[in-house]
């Protein structure tokens, strides 16, 4: 034991005890501080000036009016993504909800919440005969279902182990032609047995 002096404890208190290791490492640490910071900075004014720039885009919508729906989010009974309308509509605009939504008028067969945000509406343009778009032509069962026939069956691949038919649906384009599985077109026997007349060298079904 000694008598007269005090033992100092502490680590690093002082200038001369510091450890230039230390200093180097907190430096860095603060330089990716700012740095993040600035990032970050740009980032929300890049973020502003789009959200501005997409709102003065925005298209002015009055109550009553008509306008078209983004159809890209709404899920269909169509046999095939590429028979989806990529817009629905027009359909009358009757409520305002906040700043930037509006409320629709839709049929019931939608079954899809009436409210939507100004992105995914488009006014109808307006024309000397105010003519209206014409539906795609699906058939309606019995059961009030939506149906689409098969005009013509022109291929056939086995994908997966499974057959698939290239059908040319009834009363669409040949852009509307799509690959489709075997069940989906079990109501169109006839146009199967004429497909594999006409190509007895194919698969059999």
């Amino acid at each position: 034991m000694c008598y007269g002096y005090n033992p100092d404890f502490t680590v690093g208190n002082t200038k001369d005890n510091a450890v230039p290791q230390a200093n180097e490492l907190a430096e860095h640490l603060k330089q990716i501080h700012d740095e993040a910071k600035a990032a970050l900075m740009i980032a929300n004014r890049s973020y502003e000036r789009y959200y501005n720039e997409k709102w003065r885009q925005a298209p002015k919508i009055e109550i009553g009016s008509k306008v078209y729906l983004d159809g890209s989010n709404i899920q269909t009974s169509r046999p095939s993504k590429k028979l989806d309308h990529k817009r629905f509509g027009p359909y009358k605009v009757i409520e305002q909800i906040g700043k930037n939504s509006y409320k629709l008028e839709l049929p019931k067969s939608m079954q899809v919440h009436p409210v939507f945000h100004v992105s995914l509406l488009f006014p109808k343009p307006t024309d000397d005969f105010e003519r209206e778009p014409i539906p795609l032509p699906p058939i309606v069962t019995p059961e009030g279902e939506e149906e689409y026939e098969v005009e013509k069956i022109l291929d056939l691949r086995l994908k997966r182990q499974k057959l698939e038919y290239y059908i040319k649906w009834k009363g669409y384009g040949p852009k509307e032609s799509s690959w489709e599985p075997k069940s989906l077109v079990a109501n169109a026997l006839l146009k199967i047995a004429e497909f594999h007349q006409e190509h007895p060298e194919a698969a059999g079904p």
